[in-house]
């Protein structure tokens, strides 16, 4: 299995995901075939998040 698909049929719920760790962990989450569940207290930035990341 490659690293690329190793979280495919997979959910990771990821808080923070507006920026820092959270985002980074929301986007290898991604990356790696997960689908993302993305939470963050701020919508806004929350929302450009998710944008940048799918």
């Amino acid at each position: 299995m490659s690293a690329a698909g190793r979280f495919n049929d997979r959910v990771a719920l990821v808080t923070g995901t507006a920026s820092g760790i959270g985002f980074a962990i929301a986007a290898r989450f991604a990356a790696e075939g997960a689908a993302v569940v993305a939470l963050d207290s701020d919508e806004e930035k929350g929302r450009a998040a998710a944008l940048t990341i799918w």
